[in-house]
């Protein structure tokens, strides 16, 4: 059975982290998934100490609303400039100092797991060296993250970012080749269902080494129609033995315009089957 059901920040984007964490939590959750990204967390936005303090007045929201974070979740491929697969030694030793970081992070705020990006390269000039990069610093990141007690997630992106991992074939390869017991998939169910795919094939080509789930109806969006597709994925993840964490990701172009709707719908939804109190 999933358990630890949050949602992730995302959604948010355009309000005030205080009212995201609120918003959450009337909505019936009890864990958040901090997507740590500007104007919500970002390393970039901080000194040293402001960045402590942040830390502190996250830990003291998430406090004051109920809330727990199993899953810290670093926006790393669209806004910024971190590439811990880059060629060039300042970008490549800036970026892990940065991921290492937020491991740091993650440990503060007692997750249990967080994303990792894989890196990226130019679509016109993949090379297998840059493959190899990409392999040699999640290796690198999980090794510090096994000392912190965290486990990275490796979530397929859009193959227009220059990601390693697109879809499931270069999932599968890119775990086998990290080859490292603290780094897992996350799979994204509303992406699979826009694919017309199941989870059920991702999940025994993954041999079962999947650490969390994200999850909406297809779109990005709220459970629409009953949602009974994604209502048959998460069945059948339960049927296959996943009892891991999950986190609603709403996803569609406007949904940050009025978050609480499409939250509100979710929480709703999953209350009806019993998945959240």
């Amino acid at each position: 059975m999933l358990k630890q059901i949050g949602v992730v920040t995302s959604t948010y984007g355009h309000y005030t982290l205080e009212y995201a964490l609120s918003s959450i939590a009337a909505a019936g959750f009890c864990n958040a998934e901090l997507w740590a990204a500007s104007p919500h967390y970002c390393y970039a936005d901080y000194t040293l100490p402001e960045r402590q303090q942040r830390r502190e007045e996250i830990a003291a929201l998430l406090k004051q609303n109920g809330l727990s974070m199993p899953v810290l979740y670093p926006e790393q491929m669209n806004k910024y400039t971190l590439n811990i697969a880059a060629a060039a030694p300042y970008t490549k030793t800036f970026s892990m100092d940065r991921i290492l970081e937020y491991i740091d992070d993650a440990k503060f705020w007692g997750a249990q797991s967080m994303l990792l990006g894989t890196g990226w390269h130019h679509l016109d000039d993949p090379g297998p060296e840059k493959y190899q990069r990409s392999v040699a610093a999640i290796r690198q990141a999980a090794e510090y993250a096994a000392g912190q007690g965290i486990t990275l997630l490796i979530e397929p992106a859009a193959p227009q970012t220059g990601t390693f991992a697109w879809d499931l074939s270069s999932l599968v390869r890119l775990l086998k080749d990290v080859d490292r017991e603290n780094v897992k998939a996350c799979l994204d169910l509303s992406s699979i269902l826009d694919g017309a795919d199941r989870v059920e094939r991702w999940y025994k080509m993954l041999e079962g080494n999947v650490g969390h789930i994200h999850f909406a109806d297809k779109g990005g969006r709220a459970p629409e129609d009953g949602g009974v597709l994604l209502m048959d994925e998460l069945e059948q993840l339960e049927r296959l033995g996943y009892n891991g964490t999950a986190s609603v990701n709403i996803t569609f172009r406007d949904c940050c315009l009025v978050p609480d709707r499409q939250i509100f719908l979710c929480g709703q939804w999953l209350k009806e089957r019993g998945l959240i109190g």
